[in-house]
C-alpha cells in the first residue's frame, strides 16, 4: 500500500471544455472581446493573457460560491486561484491586483476592469466542485480528507479553501515510503506497550468522525529522560514531520487553532509543565469536546466557532492533577476521562519492555528519534484511504469493533466497574480498535491482537492504580467527615426535637448525622462534593436517600425534613485507617 498522495485539485480533474462567454474568444494568445464600432464593425481588442474559468465552487451548506481561475504567466507558468463571488461586486479591484500578481497581463484602458469583471462573472463552466474550510474529513459524511499540506484523500472535487495558515499544518507531510516507515519505526514498537498504544492512538483520529465521538487521549507520565517524548515522536510520525509536534506552551485559546490544525489525526503536546495549572484544565475540556470559544468580527458579527475531532498525546513529568493542585484546583472526573494519566516510566527501561537488539534504553530511543526524522507522513494517510476504499468500514462495524475489543480488555477481576472505569475502558478499545484496523491494512506491519495486548497492559495497570489512589482518596474523605463531626458535633448540630442553634451545619440524634449540603462542600472544599459522598457510601458510612439520590429527607421530626447527607454516627468510634 503506497502512503503518499498525490495534491488533487478541481484543476486536475473537472473539464476543460468550456468556452468564454458570449462577446468573448480565446486565441493562443489570450482572451479577446468583440467590440462594435459606431459604424456597426465588429472588432477584436485583446483584452488579457489566456485565462479559463476551470470550474464553479460552493461549500457543503450550498453558500459561500466561488469560481476557480487557471492562467498562464509570461514564463509559460500556470497558476490557479480561487475567486470568492461576493468579490466579484465588492472588491474587484483587490482581485485584479491578485490576478496581476500571478501573472496575469491586462489591456490598458479605462474599461479594461469592467469588460475582465464581465467575463469572469458570465464564465459559466459545467464542472463543480465543493470547497471546506477545515482540514481532516472535509465533512460529516468522512467523504474526503484534506492534509495540513493541502492535498486531498477520497472525492477528487474537494478543494480546501481557508484564508488562515494554521501553526505546523505544512508539516503534515511525506517523506520516505511507507514501506521503510514500516519496517524502521512501526516494527521497533512491537513488544513495548507504550509505544504500540501511542502510535495505536495516532490511527484512531480519523475513527472519531465516522463514530461520532468526541476527542480525548493519553497522558504519558514519567520522568526526564525516561523516553516519553520519543513515543510522542513516533505517534507524530503517523502524519507528519518532527515539526508537526506542539508544546503545551500555550493559553486554551491559543491551542484551539492548534487543535483544528490537526483535526481527525493526532495532537502531540510535549511538557505539560510549560502551561499554568489553570489553563491545562481549561485546555482539556476545550480540545478534547472539540469547539472553540464564540467569537465577533471587528463590525460585532459572530465568527463561526471552530471545530474538530482529535486524539490527544501528551507527555510531562508530572499529571494533570499535579498541574492543576499549584493553583489550588483539581481535575474533575470528567477531565480526567478524557486525558488519562499514564504512568510511563515503570517499563523495564524507562518507557520500554523491549530494545530488540540495542545494548540500553537510551541508544534504542536515539535510533528511533534518528528514524522519524528520515520517514514519516505515510502510514496516517495510507489509513485514510483504506478506511474509504474499505466497503465494511460503516459505524455499525466500528461501533462493533471498538465493543468487541472493549469485552476482551475488561477482565472479570478489574478493579469495580463504574462510569470512570467505562468511560477510560472504551477509550482503550477505540485506541486498540485503530491499532488492529491499520494492521490489517498492512500498514504497522503487526501480527493480529498487537494493539489489543497493549492497550489491556496499560489498561490494567491504570485501574489497578486508580485502586490505589481511590482508597487513599476514601480515606481522606473519611477522615475529613470524621474530624468536622468531633469539632462542630456540639456547636453546629442540632439535636433533633431540640433547642435552635444558629450556624446550623445541620442535625444529630442518637444514630445519625444528618449533614445539609452547604456543610458538605464546606467539608469537602476544593473537591467534589458527589464523590466524597460516593466515598462514604461505598464504606457503609453513608445511607443513600430514595432511587438514586445521594441526599435523604431528614427524619419526621425535623422541620420540612430537608435533604442532607445521612451518615452514621459510629463514624465518630473507629479507627479510620482500619475502616478504610
Amino acid at each position: 500500500m503506497d502512503g503518499n498522495f498525490s495534491l488533487n485539485t478541481p484543476a486536475q480533474e473537472l473539464d476543460y471544455c468550456n468556452v468564454p462567454p458570449l462577446g468573448f474568444f480565446a486565441k493562443p494568445d489570450g482572451i479577446y472581446i468583440e467590440t462594435e464600432t459606431k459604424d456597426g464593425e465588429i472588432n477584436e481588442e485583446w483584452l488579457c493573457s489566456p485565462l479559463t474559468v476551470v470550474a464553479l465552487g460552493r461549500n457543503h451548506k450550498s453558500a459561500g460560491w466561488c469560481r476557480q481561475i487557471e492562467l498562464t504567466d509570461p514564463d509559460g507558468h500556470t497558476h490557479q486561484w480561487i475567486i470568492l463571488d461576493h468579490m466579484l461586486s465588492s472588491s474587484f479591484t483587490k482581485v485584479l491586483a491578485e490576478l496581476r500578481g500571478l501573472g496575469l497581463r491586462v489591456a490598458t484602458g479605462n474599461s479594461v476592469k469592467r469588460h475582465l469583471s464581465d467575463l469572469i462573472q458570465r464564465w459559466a463552466p459545467q464542472s463543480r466542485y465543493i470547497t471546506t474550510d477545515r482540514l481532516g474529513w472535509s465533512d460529516d459524511n468522512c467523504s474526503a480528507f484534506v492534509l495540513g499540506d493541502k492535498r486531498i484523500i477520497g472525492k477528487g472535487n474537494v478543494i480546501f479553501l481557508n484564508d488562515t495558515k494554521p501553526e505546523g499544518a505544512p508539516e503534515m507531510k511525506p517523506r520516505g515510503s511507507l514501506n521503510e516507515w514500516r519496517n524502521t519505526v512501526s516494527a521497533p514498537c512491537e513488544g513495548n506497550p507504550i509505544l504500540v498504544t501511542s502510535v495505536s492512538l495516532a490511527f484512531a483520529g480519523p475513527l472519531l468522525e465516522f463514530l461520532g465521538l468526541d476527542g480525548g487521549g493519553l497522558h504519558l507520565r514519567g520522568g526526564s529522560s525516561s523516553g516519553k517524548s520519543t513515543a510522542l515522536g513516533i505517534a507524530v510520525s503517523v502524519w507528519g514531520s518532527p515539526k508537526f509536534m506542539h508544546n503545551w506552551r500555550a493559553t486554551a485559546n491559543a491551542l484551539e487553532g492548534v487543535a483544528a490544525t490537526c483535526n481527525g489525526s493526532v495532537l502531540a503536546l510535549d511538557e505539560l509543565s510549560q502551561i499554568t495549572g489553570k489553563d491545562a484544565g481549561d485546555a482539556v475540556y476545550t480540545l478534547a469536546n472539540g469547539q472553540g470559544k464564540s467569537r465577533s468580527t471587528s463590525s460585532g458579527k459572530l465568527q463561526p466557532k471552530a471545530r474538530w475531532r482529535v486524539m490527544l498525546l501528551s507527555t510531562g513529568e508530572i499529571s494533570l492533577a499535579e498541574k492543576m493542585s499549584e493553583v489550588g484546583a483539581m481535575p474533575m472526573e470528567g477531565q480526567e476521562v478524557r486525558l488519562v494519566d499514564i504512568a510511563a516510566d515503570n517499563r523495564r527501561f524507562g518507557v520500554f519492555d523491549e530494545l530488540h537488539e540495542f545494548s540500553d534504553g537510551a541508544t534504542f530511543s536515539n535510533r528511533l528519534k534518528q528514524t522519524t526524522s528520515d520517514t514519516y507522513g505515510t502510514a496516517g494517510p495510507a489509513f485514510v484511504k483504506a478506511l474509504l476504499d474499505s466497503a465494511k468500514i460503516t459505524p455499525d462495524f466500528l461501533n462493533s469493533l471498538v465493543k468487541n475489543i472493549a469485552s476482551v480488555l475488561k477482565s472479570p477481576n478489574l478493579f469495580a466497574s463504574d462510569g470512570k472505569v467505562e468511560r477510560v475502558l472504551n477509550r482503550f478499545a477505540l485506541i486498540a480498535a485503530a491499532g488492529e484496523l491499520a494492521s490489517s491494512f498492512g500498514i504497522t506491519g503487526w501480527p493480529k491482537t498487537t494493539a489489543t495486548i497493549a492497550a489491556k497492559i496499560l489498561f490494567t495497570e491504570w485501574v489497578e492504580a486508580l485502586e490505589v489512589a481511590e482508597n487513599s482518596e476514601i480515606q481522606a474523605a473519611i477522615e475529613r467527615t470524621r474530624a468536622f463531626l468531633n469539632k462542630h458535633k456540639v456547636t453546629r448540630f442540632e439535636e433533633t426535637g431540640g433547642t435552635s442553634i444558629d450556624n446550623k451545619a445541620g442535625y444529630r440524634d442518637a444514630d445519625w448525622f444528618y449533614i445539609l449540603g452547604d456543610t458538605w462542600k464546606e467539608i469537602h472544599s476544593g473537591h467534589s462534593p458527589k464523590t466524597q459522598a460516593s466515598h462514604l457510601l461505598k464504606n457503609g458510612w453513608l445511607v443513600r436517600g430514595d432511587g438514586n439520590n445521594l441526599m435523604s429527607k431528614t427524619s419526621s421530626s425535623i422541620p420540612g425534613r430537608p435533604r442532607s447527607y445521612k451518615v452514621r454516627a459510629t463514624i465518630l468510634d473507629v479507627d479510620v485507617a482500619a475502616a478504610a
